[in-house]
């Protein structure tokens, strides 16, 4: 049984609230992608609105003056002289993109992977994960200058 706020517990929105007071950040970072999302995924279906009408630029999408064509416009693309090579190169893009997108980066990880530890040194990468190997990195290197400088190294 739940408790109302009169015998003492604490109702849903102040709980509600008392979260969104304690991640306020973490809020706000997810509001950058909801913004973007919404952006190049939900206001994009307005065109797809378009595709059914008999639109004209500056014209309202809904109301008055609209008017509907239905499949109109995919059956004259469909039967248009350029439909196969448009759909051909499509496929072909989109397969390529598939066979060099997936395995060329695993590849390349891999292969980044197994480099001796000297060259990573040149480039100022290290074999050990997050800051601590980098800190290792940075040490080694100032205690290899302060031999250099007190002729101790050999």
């Amino acid at each position: 049984m739940s408790r109302s706020k009169s015998q003492g517990g604490q109702g849903m929105p102040s709980i509600l609230k008392r979260d969104v007071r304690d991640n306020i950040d973490y809020y706000l970072m997810m509001l950058v992608p909801f913004i973007l999302i919404f952006i190049f995924s939900y206001l994009p279906m307005f065109g797809l609105i378009i595709s059914f009408q008999d639109y004209s630029a500056g014209k309202p999408f809904l109301g008055a003056g609209v008017k509907w064509v239905g499949l109109k416009h995919f059956s004259k693309f469909i039967n248009s002289y350029y439909f196969t090579r448009i759909l051909r190169n499509t496929l072909v893009l989109n397969l390529m993109n598939l066979a060099m997108g997936f395995w060329v980066p695993i590849v390349f990880a891999i292969t980044v992977n197994e480099i001796p530890f000297q060259l990573y040194a040149q480039f100022h990468f290290v074999r050990g994960r997050g800051r601590h190997g980098h800190q290792f990195y940075r040490q080694r290197r100032h205690h290899h200058a302060h031999d250099q400088r007190h002729g101790l190294s050999g």
